[in-house]
């Protein structure tokens, strides 16, 4: 018999925050309306260029959620059971309808996407463990290549990055 997650483990930062974090730091009007308006926060904010955020392994941005704290402040959650506040159908919607009604998220979600499209083509093209075996002319030399020199299109980036192993 299959369980689930343990209510006191701890949960992996998420890409949903990571996009929050984004949207807080270029748009904060559209971030109010989608999250600051319920208290939802990031705890990592988005700095200059998100890389605090960025996970190099897996070439994407990641965070977690702040709640205020009674005190003052805010509270990073971390645990199964605290993120069960957004596994509920409340918070799906909010973030469905922030999708269809909040235009700067809409427009943060294509900002996202070419992020994404932009870090996963600055992947090596060889695996990290292998020597390098394909290479292109670069201004100093042959260099390592990457994916954007072997497939040239964000559509073709999108389609080899988006499929299933």
């Amino acid at each position: 018999m299959a369980t689930g997650p343990s209510p006191g483990g701890a949960v992996d930062e998420g890409e949903l925050w990571g996009f929050v974090a984004c949207l807080k730091a270029t748009n904060r009007y559209a971030f109010a309306q989608a999250f600051g308006r319920f208290g939802v926060d990031v705890a990592t904010e988005w700095g200059r260029n998100g890389a605090e955020l960025f996970n190099p392994g897996q070439r994407k941005y990641t965070g977690r959620p702040a709640v205020p704290r009674e005190g003052g402040g805010a509270r990073e959650l971390g645990t199964v059971e605290e993120f069960d506040l957004f596994r509920d159908w409340h918070w799906f919607y909010r973030v469905q309808m922030a999708g269809r009604t909040v235009d700067g998220f809409r427009r943060a979600m294509w900002d996202m996407a070419r992020l994404r499209v932009r870090d996963v083509g600055e992947t090596p093209w060889d695996g990290p463990a292998e020597p390098p075996t394909w290479t292109v002319p670069g201004p100093e030399g042959p260099r390592p290549a990457r994916i954007k020199d072997v497939i040239t299109s964000e559509r073709g980036v999108a389609r080899t990055w988006s499929r299933p192993a």
